[in-house]
């Protein structure tokens, strides 16, 4: 069947962020060509401004995509209705990160991480045009956890539940010392184990008593 013109042009679309996403995870953003870019789309360089308007808009819409595909990855699979304790959740989320961190995927995220590090710090301009599409992804993982936190059972048989205030309090520490382990098994090759992880992550809950 023949794609009519908004199909074809949604169908380069895509390709071109699937490409450039790669580009970026190959080469590093600023290395990465509009020429190289269009090669792996299969399309002409042309397609990339008739579609994006500029390199900017393209490679933001690129970092975006793969900074959503990141952060989807490092949450597990849990319902916030599941009945769970909160030590329940803070394994299953360790598990979940030491399992990436092991996987052939984990150098391209790690590298993603570096480059939009990178270009926070040394290219404010581009950074503040990505907007919110770059700069969402964390703050919804660090929600995302929050909600899983919330509402859980605590341990020693009570019946008293983690409140909303507790889920948010906990959960930028829970982010911070999961994306620091990944981050160390990727750089430096590190062989913490699964029980490792988790035992980190259940040490967080001493901040609940605070």
């Amino acid at each position: 069947m023949r794609l009519s013109r908004a199909e074809a042009r949604e169908r380069s679309r895509r390709a071109l962020i699937e490409a450039a996403a790669e580009e970026i995870s190959d080469r590093g953003y600023a290395a990465a060509r509009l020429e190289d870019i269009a090669s792996r789309a299969e399309v002409t360089t042309g397609s990339i401004y008739s579609i994006f308007g500029s390199k900017l808009n393209l490679i933001v819409a690129a970092m975006a995509h793969l900074a959503h595909d990141l952060y989807g990855e490092m949450m597990p699979a849990i319902s916030p209705g599941e009945d769970l304790t909160v030590e329940d959740v803070l394994r299953s989320c360790a598990r979940r990160i030491q399992h990436l961190a092991s996987t052939p995927q984990a150098q391209r995220y790690m590298h993603l991480e570096l480059e939009l590090a990178s270009l926070a710090l040394t290219d404010k301009q581009t950074f503040a045009q990505a907007g919110e599409s770059v700069l969402d992804p964390p703050q919804d993982l660090v929600l995302t956890i929050a909600t899983l936190l919330t509402g859980r059972r605590l341990a020693g048989g009570s019946h008293e539940r983690t409140t909303p205030e507790q889920g948010a309090d906990l959960a930028p520490a829970v982010h911070a010392l999961l994306l620091g382990l990944f981050q160390a098994r990727v750089l430096h090759a590190e062989d913490m184990s699964a029980e490792y992880y988790e035992r980190a992550a259940v040490a967080l809950l001493g901040m609940l008593n605070g």
